[in-house]
């Protein structure tokens, strides 16, 4: 009984056993759970904070590709550098060459039709990815690149382009065809000479399209020869033939002062041509008239046209001050040969220059600040207003021009232009169709002026004025101690002024009136004339008569403006002369 008694004590131990393992078994798998869910949580924690400090560092995201090169963890500069530097997908700098036996050949760059990457929007788009969404759509991106890699602007490495590689196939075929076309017919300077029986040797575009478009597919760049065609010569192409031997026609034209030669215009006649050939027999030489165009304006002829017209002619009297005259003298050469292209402009004072002893310039009369004084340069204003005159005469456009404070004696009222160093301006523009050049010099007493140029039409210009106000000047009695008595001094002679419109009238040739228009107005002081006469002259006499041969002071006389421009008793004096060409 004890013995049965123990048996069974040890059975129920030995099944305790077992329960006990279970009860630890189980306690484990939860314990496993509870550290596998951590270190999860933990990565994703990991990963999370990872994406958000890649994203915040600068750099590309680990194994991020851009058109096949590796580019994470590289700035956008860096990758900027590497992608303009890389072998985009086997394409960078690659290209296709293909021979057409002894007729040349034809290289297509892989840029040319579309297989290169753009470094510049390839670099900012890897850079971007995995930026632009919330912390969580980041750190997922930054897991994908962490895992599998990404390949992020596959777009940019570029797509074949077939449209951009047809048009490059189909100008070099159609060079090269007419290179083939010529070897079967010569040009001399009326006919296309052409031999009737020969086979015609030609290319075919689709064909070497294909070959080109194979060779990038499948990144094969050895240069590849193609033997052309060859047609039976009852299928001469005439129309090639036309192709190759046009040439529009070209007129000469002007780029500065060079003549462009002109280009003659060359044609064919297909229609024509194809008659004439098909009535002759096999191995006959056949000619076949070329349509010859001569352009309208040859070389020969345009060059004769520069320079070819006198537009307006002026000359004006010089005055016996000859420091007054060598200033006029060397602004005219200054001004002399000036030439003028189309639209550009002629500024006196650019041309000219400062006036400076250095250069010459003596001090000469002027009027300045209702004064006059000794100016270096005085009676340029000579030479700037019969540059005017001219230029009214040609029709050309005035820019910028000032009358003068009096007026002058050597241009017309109103046809005047003063001009100061760092003062009034003269500028005027050629308007018209070709080049025109200023020929300006003294010559025995005188100061003449030209400008030629082209005339395209037979019209012409006069010029006229209407005086609007006369102002006349007063005569002003001033006592002196230095005059004896019984004389009277003009110590400045009078001026009078006046209120002056000018008009342009337009002729055509026939001497019709096209149109008349206002072209300035102008206004001119007047300046009182001085008289000295004795002390007590005034006190005795109110208003003493000038006597009949008053003293002129040596610093009396016509007071001249700006630059020595002196004023006129008369306006519109006889010794002025106008030449208007018609």
């Amino acid at each position: 009984m004890e013995q049965e008694r123990l048996l069974r004590d040890l059975d129920i131990e030995r099944r305790r056993i077992p329960i006990k393992n279970e009860n630890i078994k189980a306690g484990g798998k939860k314990w496993l759970v509870i550290i596998l869910a951590a270190v999860a949580a933990l990565l994703a924690v990991s990963v999370v904070v990872s994406g958000i400090l890649a994203a915040a560092s600068g750099c590309i995201f680990p194994r991020v590709t851009a058109c096949g090169v590796e580019v994470g963890g590289m700035t956008e500069e860096e990758a900027l550098e590497k992608l303009s530097s890389s072998d985009f997908n086997g394409y960078g700098g690659k290209a296709v060459t293909i021979f057409f036996a002894d007729q040349g050949e034809l290289t297509v760059r892989a840029d040319e039709i579309g297989l290169a990457c753009d470094a510049q929007q390839a670099a900012p788009a890897a850079y971007n990815y995995g930026r632009n969404g919330n912390f969580l759509t980041n750190a997922f991106a930054y897991l994908r690149c962490l895992i599998a890699g990404k390949e992020v602007i596959a777009e940019y490495a570029g797509r074949m382009d077939e449209d951009a590689l047809r048009e490059v196939v189909s100008r070099a075929a159609e060079e090269v065809n007419s290179e083939l076309s010529q070897s079967l017919y010569e040009i001399d300077e009326e006919y296309v000479v052409v031999v009737k029986g020969v086979n015609e040797v030609q290319i075919d575009e689709s064909e070497v399209f294909s070959l080109i478009k194979d060779a990038f597919e499948k990144k094969n760049f050895e240069d590849i020869l193609y033997t052309p065609e060859i047609v039976a010569p009852e299928q001469i192409q005439f129309d090639r033939i036309q192709k190759a031997v046009y040439t529009e026609p070209k007129d000469a034209y002007l780029e500065g002062l060079e003549v462009v030669p002109h280009v003659v215009g060359v044609d064919l006649d297909v229609e024509k041509a194809k008659s004439i050939f098909e009535a002759a027999e096999d191995g006959d030489t056949v000619r076949i008239p070329l349509v010859i165009t001569e352009p309208e304006m040859t070389s020969e002829k345009l060059a004769s046209m520069l320079f070819r017209d006198q537009l307006a002619s002026y000359t004006s009297s010089l005055t016996s001050n000859e420091d007054r005259s060598t200033n006029i003298e060397l602004s005219a050469n200054a001004c002399n040969d000036t030439v003028l292209l189309p639209g550009e402009q002629f500024s006196f004072n650019d041309v000219v220059g400062e006036r400076t002893r250095e250069k010459g310039y003596k001090a000469a009369t002027a009027y300045a600040g209702g004064e006059i004084v000794q100016e270096v340069g005085g009676g340029i204003c000579q030479t700037s207003s019969s540059i005017y005159m001219c230029c009214l005469l040609a029709d050309l456009e005035i820019v910028y021009r000032t009358e003068h404070m009096y007026a002058s004696s050597y241009v017309p009222l109103g046809m005047d232009a003063t001009v100061s160093w760092g003062g009034p301006e003269f500028i005027f523009a050629n308007n018209t169709e070709y080049p025109i050049k200023i020929k300006a010099w003294r010559h025995d007493g005188y100061l003449t002026v030209e400008i030629y140029g082209t005339k395209t039409d037979d019209s012409y210009v006069e010029m006229d004025y209407e005086v609007l106000e006369v102002l006349n000047y007063d005569v002003i009695y001033k006592e002196d101690s230095r005059v004896p008595a019984g004389e009277q001094w003009v110590d400045e002679g009078g001026i009078t002024g006046y209120r002056v419109q000018t008009y342009k009238y337009r002729y055509d040739g026939d001497g019709n009136l096209i149109e008349c228009v206002a072209e300035a107005y102008s206004e001119y002081d007047k300046c009182d004339e001085i008289i000295l006469v004795p002390v007590g002259t005034l006190t005795l006499s109110p208003s003493p008569s000038p006597s009949e041969d008053p003293v002129v002071l040596p610093s009396a006389g016509l007071p001249e403006t700006s630059e020595g421009e002196q004023s006129p008793e008369l306006p519109g004096s006889d010794e002025n002369t106008i030449d208007v060409l018609r």
